[in-house]
């Protein structure tokens, strides 16, 4: 997670910013490698290996990150997860970026830490069988192996 995020929700609301944990590159490579295999691709993640993973997503209908009601664990509802208490958050802006947090601290503190227009993220849990995506647009879209 970028230290400019963390600096200026701590500003802006005048509360720390909720506990995270940052995998160091092992565990992200790792866990990208059971998020791959769940879906039947392999490592190493390659330009099109990452467009075939694309082209699995199901958009959501009628959500945008970007609308004043988005609620991360309302959509997750809506699409059928039923996630674990510690999701991860895989940012596509640096390789093997990963952070753990708990579900109630991304929810509160998402529209804070996912910055539209300049973000892209993957949401999933230790199942690795779902990952929500939201994009730089708002775009929301889901990947569900059950």
């Amino acid at each position: 997670m970028l230290n400019e995020k963390i600096k200026m929700y701590e500003q802006l609301h005048r509360v720390k910013f909720p506990p995270f944990r940052s995998l160091d590159e092992t565990e992200a490579t790792q866990l990208e490698r059971r998020v791959l295999s769940t879906f039947g691709l392999t490592w190493p993640m390659t330009p099109r290996l990452w467009a075939e993973l694309e082209r699995m997503f199901q958009p959501v209908d009628q959500i945008n990150a970007n609308d004043a009601g988005f609620v991360l664990d309302s959509v997750l509802r809506m699409v059928g997860v039923t996630p674990n208490n510690k999701i991860y958050l895989w940012w596509s802006s640096a390789p093997h970026e990963i952070d753990a947090m708990s579900l109630a601290d991304a929810t509160r503190v998402f529209n804070d830490m996912w910055w539209p227009s300049r973000d892209d993220i993957d949401l999933f849990d230790d199942t690795c069988s779902w990952i929500i995506r939201v994009d730089h647009s708002g775009f929301v879209s889901v990947l569900n192996s059950l």
